[in-house]
C-alpha cells in the first residue's frame, strides 16, 4: 500500500517536467522506513546470537585464593608424616645419648621383668604347716629317700581313711590356718596365704605313686594313702 501511493500520486497529476516536490518527500520517507525496518531486524539478529552465545559460554568466575593444600595433597602430605614417624621409631635406631649401646639394653618387660624387691626364698613345710592338726591319723614319712633333707618336701601316710576324706579334712585343716585353695587338678591343690605357698598331691595308693620311673615310697605298705606336701 505504501508502495502504491506514489503512483496513484503520480497519475493524478502530470507534472510538466520530472516529479513534484512532494514526490521527493515520499520517496525519502520511504527509504528511511526501509533503513530503520533494515536496522531493526539486523539488531534483532545479532541480539539473538549474542544472549545464544551468553547462554553456550558459562559465566567466568574470578580466581579464588587457596586457603590450604586439596584434599589429595593432604593425604600425600599425611601418608609421609606416617612414614617418616615409622622410620623415627623403627627398632635399631639410634637415639641421642645410645651411641655404642646394644639394642634393647634396659628394656625388660613381661616375665622377665626386672624387680626391685628381693624374692624371698620359700620356708620349709613344717614351718608353713606349725599349728596344724593333722587328720585322718596321718604321719609322717620317714624314708630318707622320699623326704627333701632341706624339708621342702615331706610326705604322710594313713590308712584309717579313704582318699577323699583324707582329701576334703586335710583342706579344712588347711584354711584353718588361713590358707587359700586353689585345686589344679582332682589329686592336686596350690594353699597360698600371703608369700607362702603349698603344694599339695594326694596319692590314693603309695604303690601308684612314682618319682623318675621308680616306686617314690617303697617303705610304707602300698595300698595307704599318701599325700605329699612341697614348699
Amino acid at each position: 500500500m505504501v508502495l502504491a501511493l506514489p503512483l496513484v500520486l503520480a497519475q493524478a497529476e502530470e507534472p510538466a517536467s520530472g516529479m513534484p516536490w512532494w514526490a521527493y518527500v515520499i520517496w525519502g520517507w520511504l527509504f528511511v522506513s526501509l533503513a530503520v525496518y533494515a536496522y531493526r531486524l539486523w539488531r534483532r539478529f545479532v541480539g539473538k546470537t549474542d544472549a545464544a552465545d551468553r547462554r553456550a559460554t558459562p559465566a567466568t568466575l574470578p580466581p579464588s585464593t587457596p586457603t590450604g593444600p586439596s584434599p589429595t595433597e593432604a593425604l600425600f602430605l599425611e601418608a609421609k608424616a606416617k612414614q617418616q614417624a615409622g622410620t623415627d621409631a623403627a627398632p635399631g635406631s639410634e637415639t641421642p645419648g645410645d651411641e655404642g649401646a646394644p639394642v634393647g639394653e634396659g628394656e625388660r618387660r613381661g616375665l622377665f621383668a626386672a624387680s626391685d624387691a628381693p624374692v624371698a626364698p620359700a620356708r620349709p613345710v613344717p614351718e608353713l604347716l606349725e599349728g596344724i592338726a593333722m587328720p585322718c591319723d596321718l604321719v609322717p614319712v620317714t624314708d630318707e629317700a622320699a623326704v627333701d633333707a632341706s624339708f621342702h618336701r615331706v610326705a604322710f601316710h594313713t590308712r584309717s581313711a579313704p582318699p577323699g576324706t583324707v582329701g576334703r579334712e586335710l583342706g579344712d585343716a588347711l584354711e584353718r590356718l588361713g590358707y587359700s585353695l586353689r585345686s589344679t587338678s582332682d589329686t592336686e591343690v596350690v594353699a597360698r596365704r600371703g608369700d607362702d605357698v603349698l603344694r599339695v598331691t594326694l596319692h590314693p595308693r603309695a604303690d601308684g605313686a612314682q618319682r623318675d620311673g621308680k616306686p617314690a615310697y617303697p617303705s610304707i605298705p602300698p595300698g595307704d594313702v599318701v599325700v605329699e606336701i612341697n614348699s
